[in-house]
């Protein structure tokens, strides 16, 4: 079967169906047409602002300070003993300072207060 017989086929039941169901077809092009209306009134009712600047940014400089991919590793460096090593610090103290159990609890700690 060819492209333009498929074609002429699927158009042709779309027609049928839009007969069976006329209602549904007036809603299917009434409602957009209202929304269409509705915007294009709003936007006529609301008065256009005139833009008299541009508005210009400097461009940033870059992350780190240098190129120098030595500094680059230092920066990095400091940025995971900061932030990073103290975590699994952390976690290794909580069973010895009884906060935590290792069962995945509170050490007996109930939020319900029982």
């Amino acid at each position: 079967m060819g492209f333009l017989h498929q074609l002429h086929l699927l158009l042709w039941k779309n027609v049928t169906l839009k007969r069976r169901s006329p209602w549904v077809l007036a809603f299917e092009i009434f409602i957009p047409l209202v929304l269409f209306f509705i915007l294009l009134g709003l936007r006529q009712k609301k008065p256009t602002i005139s833009v008299k600047e541009v508005c210009k940014f400097q461009p940033l400089s870059a992350p780190f300070p240098s190129d120098d991919p030595q500094v680059v590793w230092e920066m990095t460096d400091r940025f995971l003993a900061a932030f990073l090593i103290p975590l699994p610090t952390l976690l290794f103290a909580l069973p010895s300072l009884g906060l935590w159990d290792g069962s995945g609890g509170l050490g007996g700690v109930s939020l319900l207060g029982r």
